[in-house]
């Protein structure tokens, strides 16, 4: 596993932007495995330092609140389940300035509870950007689709577990 993190550590110091999906994999519940190895708190400090400094945006179907203490910054993040329009223009307005740029994709724990918010839309952004790679995190359902193969590492891990080991 640590050569995928040093790739994904190497692909976000390259990339100019990176887009990050938060799944039901990062809900309170499944923080910590059965070891007690790892919390959803060291996967959010984790994925903070991983994103300080970048231009990033994160859509999440967890609740805002959980990362504002955690550095990520407000103007750049979005909760589509917390109907709040005026940031998914914003996200929106980000996204579009993503098109031939070297744009890494994140997905961490993303299944399919509502994947029309962040699952299909991913792929789909890492279909149509020929400079984007796509690294799907999930402990059941890390699956690429064939288009996608050559543009993205699928991971089968509890995504919470990878990012609080990265």
């Amino acid at each position: 596993m640590d050569e995928i993190h040093t790739m994904l550590k190497e692909r976000a110091e390259q990339a100019q932007k990176i887009l990050v999906g938060i799944g039901e994999e990062f809900q309170a519940g499944d923080s910590i495995n059965a070891d007690g190895r790892f919390s959803l708190e060291r996967a959010y400090q984790s994925l903070s330092r991983l994103l300080c400094g970048r231009d990033y945006f994160v859509v999440t179907l967890q609740e805002k609140s959980e990362l504002h203490s955690y550095d990520f910054e407000e103007e750049r993040m979005t909760a589509p389940c917390e109907d709040e329009e005026e940031q998914w223009k914003n996200y929106q307005d980000w996204l579009s300035g993503t098109l031939n740029k070297e744009l890494l994709i994140l997905e961490l724990g993303v299944g399919f509870t509502l994947p029309g918010i962040i699952r299909w839309p991913f792929e789909k952004v890492a279909f149509y950007n020929n400079k984007a790679y796509l690294v799907r995190v999930h402990e059941k359902f890390p699956q690429l689709t064939s288009e996608l193969q050559q543009k993205g590492i699928a991971v089968r891990q509890n995504s919470v577990e990878f990012c609080a080991n990265l």
